[in-house]
């Protein structure tokens, strides 16, 4: 069974190779029983490539029912957040039903529906067990690519030999395999190194161990974003501007092969440069230059909706518990039963403040911070103030995190079960972006990233 399992995800490829992506629905339902006060939440993440897509239930209102769906177009390993802040994984085809029985106090789970033998599998060996896979870290922060590619594959070797020693299936062992090599990039984000040498770091993380070109790895979660620290390589290796749309798509061309990955690849680097800039788009131009044109679809539908207006939102209803800010060297915590955003306008009253959302194992949100400073610098002596608010990590991350970063501006802390608090503001990844005005006014899509200094400064200026 599960030798077909393997055989069907290998046509499943071929098939879209051939044909071209058809998302289909596909469905993630359950029932919780017997959680805890205070973890009553649960998050559905279908981590679909081409557009993710998160929902958030709150188990009080549903009788601990949860029923969530979503057109993927991949073979996929999607997850879902319990209330006390453990994950799990689901893997679901496009087109699947997945139904999971969820016992809180026991810790017993049961699937159903499809792939329930290898979803059973995956759960005793990576829930019960500890999720197998850590990201690699590099020993010296300054390592060259040469030293980064020798210490990599001795670590990779090493968790090679672990896998073929284990009683794994090989539909199993294989997607832990890939689900381990795809979290290294993320790790790297920040890492100067990377960046200084691009060109070698391109061949390094295009080339073996990571085989971009086989389409299985798309089952794995950090696939995609791996592709994008790949389109970020080809963007300092071309020399390519943030609103080079042009430059994008030549660089891209000359180095990856036709197919899939490179639509993949170009795609989430266009999607970044038409969110920012929809006035770059260019239809005709996109329409031409993706194998399959549901990428140049998607592109157009992107721009559509970062041309109408931002949706404003309320400061929200939610209360937190365990909300803290770093005061001088000290850490204070907030009153239980805060509202966050209101607690901020009232403290920060007839300011404009930006909030970077973010997590200190967040490697785009270690890299985004690096433009920071700037914008603190040109906003210094105005009604400005940037809140860094870090949540979904360990509190005895944080600190060294904002030293070693050199971290500025207000920084908060959230612990405990935050996902009812992401969903009513629209905190869908990290790192997101969030503005409140003088007047208390939440400002919650579209806002740009600080790499986009340009973009970042129009818009808070408009709110000054």
């Amino acid at each position: 069974m599960r030798c077909l399992m393997v055989l069907a995800g290998v046509l499943l490829y071929a098939t879209v190779c051939a044909q071209g992506l058809a998302p289909k629905k596909t469905i993630i339902a359950g029932e919780v029983v017997n959680y805890a006060k205070g973890e009553n939440s649960l998050t559905v993440n279908f981590n679909d490539p081409l557009e993710d897509k998160r929902y958030v239930e709150d188990l009080d209102k549903t009788g601990g029912m949860f029923n969530t769906a979503w057109d993927c177009a991949f073979f996929q390993n999607h997850t879902v957040r319990l209330g006390n802040g453990k994950f799990m994984d689901v893997f679901a085809a496009p087109g699947d039903s997945v139904f999971v029985s969820i016992d809180m106090r026991n810790g017993k789970v049961v699937f159903a529906g499809d792939n329930a033998e290898l979803n059973q599998e995956k759960f005793e060996a990576t829930f019960l067990d500890g999720r197998l896979g850590r990201p690699h870290s590099l020993k010296s922060h300054d390592a060259s690519a040469e030293e980064y590619r020798e210490e990599l594959m001795v670590a990779l070797n090493e968790f090679r030999g672990y896998l073929d020693r284990s009683e794994m299936s090989d539909a199993l062992r294989d997607w832990v395999w890939r689900e381990h090599i795809f979290l290294v990039p993320n790790a790297l984000w920040s890492e100067d190194g990377v960046w200084n040498e691009s060109e070698a770091m391109w061949d390094i993380f295009s080339g073996e161990p990571f085989d971009i070109y086989d389409p299985r790895n798309f089952e794995a979660t950090m696939f995609g974003n791996h592709l994008s620290m790949c389109a970020s390589l080809l963007m300092k290796i071309g020399n390519v501007g943030r609103e080079d749309v042009g430059g994008m798509i030549a660089i891209t061309h000359e180095k990856m092969h036709k197919g899939l990955t490179r639509d993949m690849t170009l795609y989430r680097a266009l999607r970044y440069m038409l969110e920012d800039n929809p006035a770059l788009h260019d239809k005709k131009e996109i329409d031409a230059v993706f194998a399959d044109p549901i990428f140049a679809e998607r592109l157009g539908q992107i721009v559509a909706h970062a041309n109408s207006r931002p949706v404003m939102a309320t400061q929200g209803k939610i209360t937190l518990n365990g909300t803290s800010y770093l005061a001088g060297d000290k850490i204070e915590t907030l009153p239980d039963g805060v509202k966050l955003m209101g607690y901020l306008h009232e403290k920060y009253a007839g300011k404009v403040i930006y909030i970077d959302v973010w997590a200190t194992w967040c490697g785009p949100c270690l890299n985004q911070m690096k433009y920071a400073p700037a914008l603190h610098e040109y906003f210094e002596g105005k009604d400005v103030v940037f809140v860094n608010l870090c949540m979904a990590c360990e509190v005895e991350t944080w600190l060294p995190t904002i030293a070693r970063h050199n971290i500025g501006g207000e920084n908060y802390f959230m612990s405990g079960d935050t996902a009812l608090f992401n969903d009513e503001q629209k905190i869908y990844g990290y790192p997101t972006y969030i503005i409140i005005d003088k007047t208390g006014t939440l400002h919650n899509t579209d806002i740009p990233w600080p790499s986009n200094t340009t973009g970042t400064i129009e818009i808070i200026n408009a709110l000054l």
